[in-house]
């Protein structure tokens, strides 16, 4: 029971009830791109590459590989765990004073004057 807890919901139908562990094989990616420290936008469901990857878990012996993924049976899906992937990339939103940073649950950050200024 513990296993089952510690997978992750689908991205799709947003339940773990139909989602198992399957070895799954990544498409093709660009080594050279690895190095961006957020994953390719839209990348958390299908098309995922190995530039999506955490570093520690890349293999540089190849443009492709297979990874331990998850995979939801009734939606057809198969993704990694956050665990392995690289974060998306943080949303901006732009004001008449600056620039505010866009969390995912919808709150905005402090103003900034640059997004380079989010730290």
């Amino acid at each position: 029971m513990d296993a089952q807890k510690s997978i992750e919901s689908c991205p799709r139908c947003a339940s773990p009830s139909n989602v198992v562990r399957k070895l799954l094989l990544l498409n093709n990616g660009t080594l050279s791109e690895a190095s961006s420290q957020f994953r390719p936008v839209g990348s958390s469901q299908g098309g995922f590459t190995v530039q999506g990857l955490k570093p520690e878990y890349l293999s540089l012996v190849s443009n492709s590989q297979f990874i331990q993924g998850l995979y939801c049976m009734s939606c057809g899906v198969g993704f990694v765990p956050d665990a392995i992937a690289k974060p998306e990339a943080p949303a901006y939103k732009l004001f008449p004073n600056g620039w505010r940073r866009v969390f995912p649950n919808g709150e905005l950050g402090p103003l900034l004057e640059r997004i380079s200024d989010d730290a």
